[in-house]
């Protein structure tokens, strides 16, 4: 089968020799062909379209004349169906940066800010248009999403795609439910803000920080000894207190309900 030109031909001349029809995606011929056997206005064939002796894929062909220039990327039909060369139809898959950037996020991903998910703007083996994008990770409950080779926290891509930079540190779910990667339940945090907000209990007593011991509650919070308290009320409202001072905004008793 022959291979296509690594050079493409002037988006001029391809335009002088064939013509477009956006609504219907028809390429037909300017020119007569094969000694008369196509005369101009007959459609070229669906598969690839021989240009100065080098084969070109018709959605390529269609995109260079819709636009002027050839497409930086991977033309795709959005419905799959191959060769419905519509304009509405076609897509583009820019060819992947050295480095992750917000623009080329865009390019791949629409993000829906109150849910928190991303729909495929790409038609590829590796992706959908239009299909929830990723995976949720078993053991944590977090989506990853896959691009050019690297997996990411959807909540990381949401804030690049939103504020055009990666996080400052790490991206912390403030109502605490990681699956939530609507834009508002994200915020940065450090690996002790991040670990504030998850809620993990003592065996001994039921409560975050406060362990029994022998006949007296000890509170701890922050890796910090806060002391021994004769009864659980006082050393859960010690915990409290503590949680407010040293955690903030983190602390979890501060976090909203989960959505």
């Amino acid at each position: 089968m022959p291979k296509s030109r690594t050079v493409n031909p002037d988006p001029k001349y391809v335009a002088s020799i064939l013509a477009y029809d956006p609504e219907t995606g028809d390429i037909t011929w300017k020119i007569s062909r094969h000694y008369g056997s196509q005369p101009p206005g007959s459609k070229a064939t669906k598969e690839k379209i021989a240009i100065q002796g080098g084969f070109y894929r018709s959605n390529r062909v269609a995109w260079c004349l819709a636009y002027g220039e050839w497409p930086d990327g991977t033309v795709f039909w959005k419905n799959g169906v191959k060769h419905d060369n519509r304009l509405s139809n076609l897509g583009l898959t820019p060819f992947p940066p050295k480095e992750m950037t917000a623009d080329y996020l865009r390019q791949l991903l629409h993000y829906d800010h109150e849910t928190g998910d991303f729909f495929w703007l790409v038609n590829e083996r590796w992706a959908k248009y239009g299909e929830l994008a990723g995976f949720v990770f078993p053991e944590t409950g977090r989506r990853m999403i896959g691009i050019a080779g690297e997996v990411h926290f959807a909540g990381r891509l949401a804030w690049l795609y939103v504020y055009g930079a990666w996080p400052n540190g790490q991206v912390d779910h403030w109502n605490g439910n990681v699956a939530d990667d609507s834009i508002d339940n994200l915020r940065e945090a450090t690996q002790s803000q991040n670990n504030a907000n998850r809620k993990t209990f003592d065996s001994t007593t039921g409560y975050c920080g406060v362990q029994k011991m022998w006949n007296k509650f000890r509170v701890t919070c922050n890796h910090k000894h806060l002391g021994l308290y004769a009864t659980l009320e006082e050393a859960i409202a010690v915990r409290k207190k503590a949680e407010q001072e040293m955690q903030g905004e983190f602390a979890y008793a501060n976090r909203p309900a989960a959505a």
